[in-house]
């Protein structure tokens, strides 16, 4: 059975806001059925650029769902397919920018916890950083943060989103990694530069340097340790 008939997605969207309520009805029907398909994923995402208002317990349960069907559920489970990480990115970016943080931190998610992803995916997440920096506006820039500017959480974010694409083989940063945080680097104030941002480009460059000049690079997580994280 689908959660979809067991949830009234038009009243809720409707209605324009998500009660904690209704995000109780839907854990209690998620975990009935135990099982997200696409149509339910398609009317998660939809309900949620449909209601501006959500309760505070919404942002987990739509998270846990939407990488439940897309890491744990879809075939083969454990990996991310090119299709549907193509399907994800047109989902919640039908214009090419995320607009809501928790977007990017599902996104994030996704890498984190499947065992592979496609590179179009951490492209996808990278570039939401760069549009942040270089146009003020986007997932990252709700709060009021100026342009030219990266903060110690943002920094942690990019950290994570690297890191969390090592997955199975991606041991050194790619080159398409790396081009992109060339470009975040090359759009940031020098005057108000991170320290944990230099640092971590630095070492992620460094990595990928390492990776295609022939020595044995450090893995992912041992070249982006660090005593500030």
């Amino acid at each position: 059975m689908s959660v979809v008939e067991n949830f009234p997605f038009r009243e809720v969207a409707e209605r324009g806001s998500i009660r904690e309520s209704d995000v109780a009805q839907l854990r209690r029907a998620l975990d009935e059925d135990g099982l997200v398909s696409r149509q339910d994923a398609e009317q998660l995402i939809a309900l949620d650029a449909a209601c501006p208002i959500q309760g505070l317990a919404w942002c987990e349960v739509f998270q846990e769902a939407i990488t439940d069907f897309i890491v744990r559920q879809a075939q083969p489970k454990g990996y991310v397919t090119l299709e549907n990480a193509q399907w994800l990115i047109r989902q919640l970016a039908p214009h090419g920018t995320l607009t809501a943080r928790k977007d990017l931190d599902l996104v994030v998610d996704i890498i984190d916890v499947a065992r592979w992803s496609p590179e179009v995916l951490i492209d996808f997440a990278l570039h939401q950083v760069k549009h942040a920096i270089t146009k003020g506006t986007g997932a990252l820039r709700n709060g009021g943060h100026s342009i030219g500017v990266i903060d110690d959480d943002e920094v942690e974010l990019v950290r994570r989103m690297i890191y969390a694409f090592g997955g199975d083989g991606n041991i050194v940063v790619t080159r398409a990694e790396a081009a992109l945080l060339c470009d975040i680097n090359d759009n940031l104030d020098t005057e108000r530069m991170s320290e944990a941002w230099t640092e971590l480009f630095v070492k992620a460059m460094a990595n990928f340097l390492l990776g295609t000049s022939g020595y044995k690079a450090p893995t992912r997580e041992e070249a982006l340790r660090s005593q500030i994280w």
